[in-house]
């Protein structure tokens, strides 16, 4: 079977401002993919930039596999000339691999439009729909798609044009979606979340904490385009990943997230940590849920989703219908490589991941980027998975400069610990405090 792996790039010209750095190299994960899968044979298709597929430095591939092919494509090209490129390849199916991007996370819907063009060309393809790729790009169209199949957080989109509409158009004396849009606010528990509904990457979002400092937002100049209040559900914060195609679907049991005392994420101190099965938090119901979702919304390949757990409840926050920052880390719960995650939903497995018996412990943190040389050393580590460096020069993003990494043990949850000990003694300073207390919390509070 000649399977097409491809990816896409929602920009025209090469990212120099943003570096990626993996380990394994991309290059050694296409070549287990090659020996796991004797009978297939790989292709991967993707521009040079905003993509998770090929090793990059200085604007170059800077290591290949040994027997998987690689076609570039130009950055920024169409759906149709994308399509026509993997066609020449002669794939059985392509596999798209949409990555997240800022500031908007629209990727899912290049991919999905090009698995379009594939598809009247009569190749199949394992790639989300452009329905699912819309609504989740669009917190508001996905809030209102999500609560069909799970409990979401009560909120309001706000259209920019019309809260204004009385200043730009002489005929309007009184504004009545203006009055509506508070008489909603004002019914609402707080604090709320306000947020760009097409934003990327938690760019732009606040926690307000009473009416008047909404209503004091909104009728500032610091309200410039469309956006959606929504109540902040404050409790325990999980993740987990659908992986599979229609009729062959895992979901995951959820994975912990620490938070910050305001309740959110931190970049450099976040730690997430899983699978979590405590019976008492009946998990089994919102996998029933998510399930249903799967099904009914054709997912394929692999999509993310935020929860959160309060007083015997779960809500649904945000799906991400892509390669994610949890894949990785989802994977090594799995024990297998993430790519093998889209060339199993092709021929199956005996294995189901929503199963807790066919999982390890696994846990990511972050920490300051390293140097290539201390990446090196570091995934030498036998309980190391996974590696991400991420750095970027782009202005206003220097909080996502980071490096991820994802441990994972088959042993008992506390080895996660011991394991992370030993990374601090081998790399003093590699750990931080902060990853330390939340990975210690999540591991003693979860089972």
């Amino acid at each position: 079977m000649r399977i097409v792996f491809y990816s896409a790039s929602t920009s025209a010209h090469s990212n120099s401002s943003t570096k990626t750095t993996y380990q394994p190299f991309r290059a050694d994960t296409w070549d287990e993919m090659d020996r796991l899968y004797p009978d297939c044979e790989f292709v991967v298709a993707g521009p040079l930039n905003g993509s998770y597929i090929f090793d990059v430095a200085d604007g170059e591939i800077c290591k290949k596999p040994e027997k998987v092919k690689y076609v570039l494509l130009e950055s920024g090209m169409s759906a149709e000339d994308t399509a026509e490129l993997i066609a020449q390849q002669k794939p059985d199916i392509a596999v798209a691999i949409a990555s997240g991007a800022v500031p908007f996370d629209w990727v899912p819907i290049k991919t999905a439009l090009i698995a379009e063009e594939l598809q009247k060309r009569g190749i199949a393809t394992i790639a989300n729909n452009t329905l699912v790729s819309v609504a989740a790009f669009d917190k508001w169209r996905s809030n209102i798609m999500f609560r069909s199949f799970v409990k979401a957080a009560k909120g309001i989109y706000i259209h920019h044009e019309l809260f204004l509409a009385e200043k730009k158009n002489p005929g309007v004396s009184i504004n009545v979606y203006k009055e509506y849009v508070f008489y909603r606010i004002k019914e609402m528990n707080f604090p709320v979340i306000v947020k760009d509904t097409l934003g990327a990457g938690s760019i732009g979002v606040e926690v307000m904490n009473s009416y008047e400092e909404v209503e004091s937002f909104l009728n500032s100049d610091r309200n410039n385009s469309d956006i959606m209040v929504e109540e902040l559900i404050q409790g325990e914060q999980f993740g987990t990943e659908i992986h599979g195609v229609e009729g062959r679907y895992s979901v995951l049991p959820p994975i912990a997230f620490s938070v910050t005392k305001e309740g959110i994420t931190d970049p450099l101190s976040s730690v997430k940590f899983g699978p979590v099965t405590d019976p008492s938090y009946h998990f089994e119901k919102v996998q029933e849920e998510l399930l249903n979702m799967a099904q009914s919304l054709k997912f394929e390949g692999t999509v993310q989703v935020d929860l959160v757990y309060r007083a015997g409840e779960w809500y649904i926050i945000e799906i991400n219908p892509r390669w994610s920052g949890m894949t990785t880390t989802t994977a090594a719960m799995e024990g297998r490589n993430p790519l093998s995650i889209f060339v199993d939903s092709i021929l199956g497995t005996d294995k189901n991941y929503s199963m807790k018996r066919n999982l390890k412990y696994a846990l990511n943190f972050k920490m300051k980027a390293r140097s290539q040389e201390d990446l090196i050393r570091l995934y030498g580590n036998p309980h190391v998975d996974y590696i991400m460096q991420l750095e970027t020069s782009v202005a206003g993003m220097e909080k996502i400069n980071y490096c991820e990494v994802v441990i994972s043990t088959d042993q008992e949850k506390e080895d996660i610990l011991n394991i992370l000990n030993e990374l601090e003694e081998e790399f003093p300073g590699l750990v931080s405090d902060d990853v330390k207390a939340n990975a210690g919390e999540l591991v003693a509070k979860y089972q």
